[in-house]
């Protein structure tokens, strides 16, 4: 239904009968309250330890073995991808793979398969982009073999729940508020545990990351707003509000409203 079809059918329902029913009265008043509400945004950038390019192997990585992060979307669901360009097979150890978040630490692999694990494989160093990798849901292996020049995706949290009670993000107000990582209202860490081969010793990577950034809310997509090149290590939530110019026509209404009824 339009939005100035709902307002000439609040106005008509709540002037025209003063025995109209309440109930109807309240839909309309409801109907109207449900048209001026709309979605707005607002994306929480964060800086970790290294870029993409630092994964690439070089003289300082001769195993060969990198890692990426990628937690654009809403809520930031984080995927990491894990390429292995050496000559043996990788073993991802999920009972050393954890999520740190303060002073909590928070395993990939736990006693029950509420929050399991997904993941999938893709060619190492494809043209194609490794985040849109189809992924499998595991709950029960504790390794994950991963082939020479082959990339394995898993993700299993979203940022923002174990995050959001240091950001205090869902103020409405403000303008952008930017952080250094000595005064950031939230810091993390990821890490995996891997064995390359089988008669390998427990090899580990882990990456510090800490919130840079509130941005100010907004009404406009953040796929229209953020490039793809500045996506990978930031999210996006959403909530809920009345569009400013909703307010104005509801209080216009109301306004109107209320004449036409007094003046009977």
């Amino acid at each position: 239904m339009r939005f100035s079809s709902i307002i000439t059918m609040f106005v008509w329902t709540f002037c025209s009968n003063h025995r109209t029913s309440w109930v109807v009265k309240l839909v309309c008043v409801s109907m109207l309250f449900q048209a001026c509400m709309v979605s707005q945004y607002r994306v929480i950038e964060t800086k970790w330890q290294r870029t993409g390019e630092d994964y690439a192997p070089s003289e300082l990585n001769t195993e060969q073995v990198s890692m990426r992060h990628w937690s654009w979307g809403e809520q930031g669901r984080l995927k990491i991808g894990v390429e292995n360009t050496s000559d043996s097979t990788l073993h991802i150890d999920l009972f050393q793979c954890f999520l740190a978040i303060d002073s909590s630490l928070i395993g990939y692999v736990s006693d029950t398969a509420e929050f399991p694990v997904y993941y999938g494989f893709c060619a190492a160093r494809s043209d194609e982009n490794w985040t849109n990798t189809s992924l499998d849901q595991e709950t029960c292996s504790r390794f994950i073999s991963l082939p020479k020049d082959s990339m394995l995706v898993f993700t299993k949290f979203v940022l923002h729940p174990y995050l959001r009670k240091d950001l205090n993000c869902e103020e409405t107000y403000g303008e952008s508020v930017l952080f250094e990582e000595v005064n950031s209202p939230a810091r993390g860490a990821h890490g995996i545990g891997y064995f390359l081969g089988k008669e390998d010793t427990l090899r580990t990577m882990d990456h510090t990351f800490y919130v840079s950034a509130k941005r100010k809310w907004i009404m406009k997509q953040p796929n229209r707003v953020y490039a793809p090149e500045n996506r990978a290590n930031n999210y996006y939530i959403r909530a809920h509000t009345v569009h400013p110019l909703g307010t104005f026509f509801m209080l216009a209404v109301f306004s109107l409203s209320i004449h036409l009824g007094t003046s009977e």
